[in-house]
């Protein structure tokens, strides 16, 4: 939840100074890295280095879904969503997304779906902290 609050008070003030709102579009399948590097390559949209565990920056926020870039060092704790649905697309690093009781082993350029209501959780299996597009949709 604190990654997100500071996310947010980030993206906040980048708007109060001048930042155009974005509107990416909506993940897919067919998606790739690339599709990102607007966000992705600027210097203010960068992992601090060092960070406790998750670390976001908020890309878009729009009634119909935010999209972010999220470093992750070890795990996300389980959670459920039932009024949107997330999805993911690896940047850098790998990691299992444990759904339900299903292990989805994801890699650099991987893309999923969380289904509504399905209980997941994801554990990092990179030396690395796992980058992502991380973008919740309203059902």
């Amino acid at each position: 939840m604190k990654p997100l609050l500071l996310a947010t008070i980030d993206y906040m003030q980048r708007l109060m100074k001048g930042e155009a709102p974005a509107n990416p579009k909506i993940l897919n399948e067919n998606f790739t890295p690339a599709e990102y590097a607007e966000w992705v390559n600027r210097s203010d949209m960068q992992s601090p280095g060092e960070f406790d565990d998750i670390h976001v920056k908020l890309i878009a926020h729009t009634p119909q879904a935010t999209t972010a870039i999220v470093w992750i060092e070890t795990m996300a704790p389980h959670e459920v969503h039932h009024n949107e649905y997330e999805k993911f697309l690896i940047l850098e690093g790998t990691y299992d997304i444990i759904s339900e009781e299903t292990v989805h082993k994801l890699v650099t350029g991987s893309y999923f779906q969380i289904p509504l209501h399905e209980g997941h959780r994801v554990i990092v299996t990179s030396e690395i902290p796992c980058k992502v597009i991380l973008q919740r949709v309203a059902a």
